[in-house]
């Protein structure tokens, strides 16, 4: 395709041409032909459907599983349980590193997963459930080495934002619900994973994400500094509840707020000294102890968790009414959604950093077996943890098991360790909680957005304020539908830049970027800077019938559709009539970086008939030819 920098368009001849220069190479390997069969070789890849053959058979003898068109096939159970074909191949070398950072992790989910079942508001025990059915079910079907399952806060927001509108918090109703966004986020996206809709991921720009995510951080902070300062927690939005605890600020428990305190001090103090220990659990046992101490033996009024049952859960559908099924579906759809972008993201930022590939599919997979599992068994909405994760890679975990090891880690502790928890004091946990969002509270990437473009700045404040000012779907709705008709309107004015040559320097450049560009005499080449489709295309035929009055010495206009990889009805009849319009007027209209969908609809609609043979491969074999003129 023609672009800036001197690459020169390549239409489908060209392509193939390029494509059967390697035909003999493939060849020699495949078969270990000597050079005097390589004209034989060469006539017989000819049959496309011996290529195809040849390259499947092969592959499948070498243990890969090949598809036409590059796209992998699900047809073997491994494709849905990663964990059978990279457990076989596990090293054992590297069985020491990930059982340390499995054990590292552990001491983070068991806080962290306490503290969202508080931000969900059900009792710790369902956090510390799915806890653990997060980070087995991840390790199995997962497709990043380092992600950890868990439950992100985000999400515990989320689903208790819906429940709360129809049940009270601390019933029995009320956590059913929550099971139930869990089970329901994770068949949405189980769905979703077996469709291969993983490329819907696209439609949520960065910007929008960060923005609702930084808008539940908000929500949650300000949910939890009651927790904190030892008060009851206030409803509403964000800033009533931030309104409420200042009301409230005389009737602060100073023994919660010192608890929180001195616990936050030795959080940062710990892991200043030495970020592998983890200062969550040791705050924990710290408030732990300290509480057991004031409530014993100085009648100190503070509030925590009580007792935890030990042994792990029943399965079971959680049990809600078909009216408030119909209430929640769209919120665990949202959960489910919300849940595999940020695992994805997380995925995708470890395996570029660690050279390896992230399945978008099968993240839809994963994050899907975490929620229905989770939600069958108890447990609050999963996905990855953001924190933990890093935790995890910097840890020096090489793969998986490090989250297989956290996982047993935490079936011991709900089959005999419970019991030590009974004294977590409520403002500890909030205190936790407090820290846990303070990866989305990423306040140098607001303005980094900012600085790059503040349209997309604008994107991700609107997802701030519609959260905590509406509610968390609420604010995502409306982000997502201001991007769709932003991006509408981007779309629907395409520039169409005037192509021409740099002094000196190879290859076709935008005039509107480069002024000193030296363009070919009685030819206009012309370059839609965007697909062309109903939207567009008569705004583009508009600027090109302007720049061709600007323009009173062209004989030809030599138009690049190289950035145009598909092209409807309506813009295929706009060019036409552009087509008979110049050749009315004595002039032509030639063709360049015509890719082979839209050529198809070229010959459909009758624009190939019409114009003849002009159209070119690159803009310099057309820049030959109209010399020959």
């Amino acid at each position: 395709m023609s672009q800036e920098g001197g690459k020169e368009s390549l239409g489908d001849e060209a392509s193939q041409t390029k494509e059967e220069g390697r035909k003999p190479d493939l060849v020699e390997q495949l078969s270990g032909a000597k050079d005097g069969s390589v004209r034989m070789a060469q006539t017989v890849v000819k049959d496309a459907a011996l290529i195809k053959d040849v390259v499947q058979v092969t592959a499948k003898q070498v243990g890969h599983d090949v598809s036409v068109g590059g796209r992998k096939k699900r047809n073997r159970v491994q494709d849905f349980l990663p964990i059978l074909d990279w457990g076989p191949k596990y090293e054992k070398k590297f069985l020491k590193t990930d059982a340390i950072a499995g054990i590292t992790i552990a001491c983070l989910i068991i806080p962290d997963t306490m503290a969202c079942a508080s931000i969900a508001g059900v009792p710790p025990a369902h956090g510390l459930y799915a806890g653990l059915f997060a980070a087995l079910l991840y390790a199995m079907t997962g497709s990043a080495k380092h992600v950890i399952g868990e439950t992100p806060s985000a999400l515990s927001a989320m689903a208790a934002a819906t429940a709360v509108s129809i049940a009270v918090v601390g019933t029995e109703d009320y956590n059913q619900l929550i099971f139930m966004i869990a089970f329901l986020a994770g068949i949405s996206c189980l769905a979703a994973g077996v469709l291969r809709l993983g490329f819907i991921s696209n439609f949520i720009s960065k910007p929008i994400l960060k923005g609702f995510l930084f808008g539940i951080g908000l929500t949650i902070v300000a949910s939890n500094l009651p927790k904190v300062i030892g008060i009851p927690k206030g409803e509403g939005n964000f800033f009533q509840q931030i309104y409420y605890v200042i009301q409230n600020l005389d009737q602060t428990n100073y023994a919660a707020l010192g608890l929180a305190l001195a616990s936050l001090a030795i959080i940062v103090l710990v892991e200043r000294k030495d970020k592998r220990i983890p200062g969550l659990l040791v705050a924990l046992v710290f408030g732990i102890v300290a509480t057991w101490v004031m409530v014993s033996f100085f009648d100190v009024d503070i509030s925590y968790v009580g007792a935890i049952p030990s042994g792990l859960p029943m399965p079971g559908i959680p049990q809600v009414s078909s009216t408030a099924m119909a209430s929640i579906i769209p919120a665990a759809i949202g959960v489910g959604f919300i849940g595999y972008m940020q695992t994805l993201a997380i995925g995708k930022s470890a395996g570029e950093r660690k050279g390896y590939d992230v399945d978008k599919d099968q993240e839809f997979i994963a994050v899907g077996s975490t929620n229905f599992i989770g939600g069958l068994f108890s447990g609050i909405p999963s996905g990855g943890s953001t924190s933990v994760s890093a935790v995890n890679e910097g840890a020096g975990a090489q793969s998986q098991v490090s989250s297989l090891v956290a996982a047993g880690i935490l079936v011991l502790t709900l089959l005999f360790l419970t019991p030590l928890f009974y004294y977590l004091p409520l403002c500890v946990l909030g205190i936790i909680i407090l820290l846990a969002v303070r990866s989305v509270l990423d306040v140098k990437e607001q303005a980094r957005f900012f600085h790059i473009n503040p349209t997309d700045f604008f994107l991700s404040v609107i997802a701030i304020f519609g959260v905590i000012m509406l509610n968390i779907l609420a604010g995502l709705v409306i982000a997502v539908i201001i991007s769709i008709v932003l991006l509408m309107l981007r779309s629907s004015k395409p520039e169409v830049a005037i192509l021409g040559r740099l002094e000196g320097r190879r290859g076709w450049y935008s005039k509107q970027r480069n002024p000193d560009v030296i363009e070919e005499k009685g030819l206009l080449i012309l370059r839609p800077e965007g697909s062309l489709y109903f939207v567009n295309i008569d705004m583009v035929l508009d600027e090109i019938r302007y720049l061709l009055s600007w323009n009173i010495d062209a004989k030809v206009v030599l138009l690049d559709l190289s950035l145009s990889s598909s092209m409807d009805v309506t813009a295929s009849d706009g060019l036409k009539r552009l087509a008979i319009e110049i050749q009315k007027n004595g002039l032509q209209l030639w063709f360049v970086g015509v890719l082979g969908p839209v050529k198809t609809v070229f010959d459909n609609a009758g624009i190939s008939e019409l114009i003849g043979d002009n159209i070119y491969q690159s803009i310099g074999e057309a820049v030959d030819e109209f010399k020959k003129l």
